[in-house]
């Protein structure tokens, strides 16, 4: 097989998986979305073979995170979970499933005294 052909197999595999990737919506809550104001928001992509992702929210200091929404976009519901100590995100996917999947941050925070 020569080279052309195979990138053009390869590209039709990728469309395919972009395609499918973007099958299902989960939708994950955390903390209360009616105290305090927007303080961080990010778009990613989580690629193939990137099973376990992490995004650190960079909290102003003195603030207190209070709601933290995350949207992915994927074919299989990852496992989502908010560390208020360390201010990180986590977005897991066993190793049987393919990752490839995109995903909306939303945080808010409040002041807080000091």
């Amino acid at each position: 097989m020569n080279p052309k052909h195979l990138l053009e197999i390869f590209l039709v595999l990728q469309l395919a998986f972009n395609v499918l990737a973007f099958i299902n919506e989960y939708f994950y809550e955390f903390g209360n979305k009616e105290v305090g104001k927007q303080i961080y928001t990010k778009d990613g992509l989580i690629h193939l073979f990137e099973h376990n992702n992490y995004v650190n929210v960079p909290v102003p200091p003195n603030t207190e995170v209070t709601y933290v929404s995350v949207r992915v976009n994927a074919i299989n519901p990852p496992k989502v979970d908010f560390d208020n100590e360390s201010k990180s995100l986590s977005i897991k996917y066993s190793f049987l499933e393919l990752p490839i999947s995109s995903y909306s941050l939303y945080v808010k925070g409040k002041p807080t005294a000091g």
